[in-house]
């Protein structure tokens, strides 16, 4: 239905303070950090439905982290 209407795009999101960038190709938008919440969960949700319309059964666990200190941890 979409195909070669979308392309492959860079995409990256970041905070600043309480600022969350999100940026898409050359698009970069700035929003509070309750907005990128709500965002998330709309984005969760559809993309949920989205998967079960599809047929899709599988089970995806993800885990996003930041390591710090890690070579640290034998002293």
């Amino acid at each position: 239905m979409l195909d070669g209407l979308l392309t492959r795009q860079n995409i990256s999101v970041e905070h600043v303070n309480d600022m969350v960038i999100l940026r898409i190709g050359n698009a970069e938008m700035k929003m509070p950090y309750e907005t990128a919440i709500q965002l998330g969960g709309w984005l969760w949700h559809h993309g949920k439905q989205a998967k079960s319309s599809a047929g899709d059964k599988s089970k995806n666990f993800h885990v996003l982290g930041t390591l710090t200190d890690a070579e640290k941890r034998d002293q």
